[in-house]
């Protein structure tokens, strides 16, 4: 028997998710995957270092509102991501499903 080491980029989400993510980006439509850069683009200059100096940078802060509280669905693999306690409000009643995939929290609208 040969044993082949799966790589990400053999996992069928991935492969999905790829074929979906060209679609929305030929629509036009944004792709955030990593949303801690956001900050530098809406509130350069004013972030102290580390990722609590995010909870203090309102720009950051309303686009995360807007992004997650009109998305269908999302994944956090990392802590809160430097989010404020309203942000944070935001997400959970805009994606109230939540459920834990291996270390990974997925939340979800109400279907």
């Amino acid at each position: 028997m040969v044993r082949r080491d799966r790589r990400a980029t053999d996992a069928p989400a991935v492969v999905d998710w790829a074929a979906v993510s060209a679609c929305g980006l030929r629509s036009g439509c944004p792709i955030v995957l990593d949303p801690s850069g956001v900050r530098y683009d809406t509130d350069r200059g004013r972030l102290v270092p580390g990722s609590a100096g995010t909870r203090d940078a309102p720009g950051y802060q309303a686009a995360m509102q807007d992004w997650y509280g009109s998305s269908d669905a999302a994944m956090f693999a990392r802590s809160r991501l430097g989010f404020s306690a309203e942000t944070w409000q935001r997400i959970e009643a805009s994606l109230p499903e939540e459920r834990m995939v291996g270390r990974v929290l997925v939340r979800l609208a109400e279907r």
